[in-house]
């Protein structure tokens, strides 16, 4: 018995006989989101300032582009630890890519493409500009069309054809005189130019597979069966522009009309082509209910109004289901028990502990053994939830560029401003280009506004406490019993006589972190002191936290910084016993991980029955930047 399949959007029914154990026909769905015909729209917008942070990230890890995947892998990285084009990370980057084979040549792509010229996104892209870029993506195309991957060649064929077509339309736009094009006009050029049947290259028929149409026009043999896959609703004969008095008029004259009446009947009769190509079996496999009917099945409800609708729900889960696709509700991992016993021990896998490590070791050893000993890491996000880390990061790089000025500890607030107006929209492309995207206005002046007024404030509480010395970004490394230390403290003031204070420099939540000083939390700030009474000899003055979005500076002691706010803490508690507890804590917690036992402390607010032995630090609930670790390990509820 011959069976047939006549379909119109074959990439489903393709997709069903594979999962069910029959070939497969080869149904080339067309599709835009082919990742080759996205190479060049990515690669002009490369063309624009302010540059689009999200497009710029895709063009970087996309699969195809304009030079060397793996280079611009490398730049990606670099852009996600430091969003700018001009940092340390991206300046270490092009180090790296540098020592490559073939890296000068690589080097200088990077030039072209992303640290080259930019244009207004108001006054367009010379059109030369817009030619060379577009040559060199089907440049890079081509070579990949004609190299040895038979799969490759067939994915950037129809790329090829709309880059072609993009230069086609260049050079009628120049000899026409124009000048530039904006954005609109790019995308309208490559919206036009990117062909429509651009389908799947990997679709291909298999050996027995069914006869098969994709247009019902096409249905001229006969089959004992005919299964048509999802009619899409087509496109109907467009009414005439003209009332019927303008038509008839129309015709008197002798002007020869379309007649939309005729079109449609010429259009049902290709549409019952499929069934009347069925000898003894038809079957269509409509779309969910509410979408919008073929009008062949309107017509074939109107003929036959008896006629039965089986639903695939019904056929698979019962009568009982009433829906035509069922909603699976989100479900946690499940939660890791308390005790997690591995039968083996364990160890940290660095050497060197920083305040962060000791942190998540202390208050949740699972979350540790995940980030430190498995070395997961989560996906680096460039904006989103992330503000407040990226505008601190900001702040602490002007902060250390400050310092870095000749009689800076010095200045006035005119002085201070006018050096910061004049850097900032330098370093904002550099390490901080979020900001200057359009529609981010608001968050940059912002953030130039508590940042200038910040770094004034900064100034204040130093020349105040006739600081003669002082510098940031301090690496420091020590011992905290038999642990090795290791960190950067943000900022140590030096006296002519009161000895040295130590900062730490915070963007936001100052009142938090008044309270951390009060409640005698600040272990971060007993390694620092621990630190640097390591390594010069004297334990400091005072330590703090300097918090940039209202200019507060809070001291554990007084009499160092006349203009801060003291916070002694209410329970006493000393730098030195802060240490002593996370010496004792370290030893808890690695007397577990030697045993092979990992606690998981969930993520709740009463953690009474998780805290250790008298004389270690009291466990606490770790904040939401730790939500990727608590869903592997099936605590995590926000």
């Amino acid at each position: 018995m011959t069976r047939s399949l006549k379909h119109v959007e074959g990439s489903g029914s393709d997709a069903t006989f594979l999962a069910t154990g029959f070939p497969a026909c080869g149904f080339n769905s067309a599709s835009d989101l082919r990742p080759a015909l996205q190479a060049l729209g990515l690669a002009l917008e490369m063309c624009w300032a302010p540059v689009h942070v999200e497009r710029l990230v895709e063009f970087l890890s996309h699969p195809f582009g304009p030079f060397s995947r793996r280079a611009r892998g490398r730049l990606a990285r670099a852009f996600s630890d430091q969003p700018g084009l001009g940092g340390d990370a991206w300046a270490r980057a092009k180090t790296d890519i540098g020592g490559w084979e073939g890296g000068p040549a690589m080097l200088d792509e990077v030039a072209y493409w992303l640290e080259g010229e930019r244009w207004s996104r108001k006054d367009g892209t010379p059109l030369d500009a817009l030619i060379g870029r577009t040559e060199k993506v089907r440049g890079a195309l081509q070579r990949r069309a004609t190299g040895k991957d038979a799969n490759a060649a067939a994915a950037v064929s129809a790329a090829l054809h709309q880059c072609t077509a993009v230069l086609e339309g260049l050079a009628e736009f120049k000899r026409q005189g124009v000048p530039a094009l904006t954005p609109r006009q790019v995308e309208q050029l490559l919206a036009t130019s990117t062909p429509g049947g651009a389908g799947n290259p990997a679709a291909v028929a298999q050996m027995g597979c069914l006869k098969s149409a994709t247009t019902p026009d096409t249905c001229i043999e006969a089959a004992d069966e005919v299964l048509w896959w999802m009619p899409s609703t087509p496109a109907l004969p467009a009414p005439l522009p003209w009332s019927t008095e303008e038509v008839a008029a129309l015709k008197v004259l002798g002007v020869e009309l379309r007649d939309p009446r005729q079109e449609l009947e010429l259009l049902a009769m290709q549409w019952l082509r499929p069934l009347l190509a069925a000898r003894k079996k038809f079957a269509i496999v409509l779309p969910p209910p509410g979408a919008e009917e073929h009008p062949l099945c309107q017509l074939i409800k109107r003929l036959a109004p008896g006629i039965k609708v089986e639903r695939i729900d019904e056929a698979i889960y019962g009568a009982h289901q009433d829906v035509i696709s069922h909603t699976v509700e989100d479900v946690l991992l499940k939660p890791a028990e308390r005790y997690i016993e591995l039968g083996r021990p364990i160890a940290p896998r660095r050497a060197e502990q920083s305040y962060s490590s000791l942190e998540l070791l202390f208050k949740n050893p699972a979350v540790a053994a995940v980030s430190n000993v498995a070395a997961l890491e989560s996906s680096a996000s460039l904006w989103a939830s992330r503000e407040n880390t990226l505008l601190g990061n900001l702040a602490h790089r002007v902060v250390e560029l400050l310092f870095q000025q000749q009689g800076a500890l010095a200045w006035s607030d005119s002085q201070t401003l006018a050096w910061f107006d004049g850097m900032v929209d330098g370093l904002l492309a550099a390490e901080g280009i979020n900001l200057l995207m359009q529609g981010a206005g608001v968050t940059e002046a912002r953030f130039k506004r508590v940042c200038g007024s910040a770094i004034c404030a900064l100034l204040h509480h130093l020349q105040s406490a006739k600081a003669v010395r002082v510098e940031t970004e301090v690496h420091f490394k020590g011992m905290l019993g038999t642990v090795e230390l290791g960190g950067r403290i943000d900022l140590l003031a030096y006296f002519a006589d009161k000895g040295i204070a130590a900062l730490d420099l915070k963007w936001t939540r100052g009142k938090w972190f008044a309270e951390v000083l009060s409640e005698g939390k600040y272990l971060q700030l007993a390694l620092y002191s621990h630190l640097t009474e390591q390594k010069h000899g004297i334990k400091p003055a005072a330590l703090g936290y300097f918090v940039f979005d209202r200019g507060d500076l809070f001291v554990t002691a007084p009499d160092v910084f006349p203009t801060a706010q003291v916070r002694s803490p209410r329970n006493g508690v000393t730098t030195h016993e802060l240490l002593e507890q996370a010496k004792a804590s370290w030893s808890w917690r690695m007397g577990q991980w030697k045993a092979g036992t990992i606690e998981f402390v969930p993520y709740l607010d009463d953690l009474q029955e998780y805290q250790g032995d008298e004389g270690t630090l009291p466990v606490e609930k770790l904040g939401p930047f730790y939500a990727e670790e608590f869903t592997l390990l099936g605590g995590w509820e926000p």
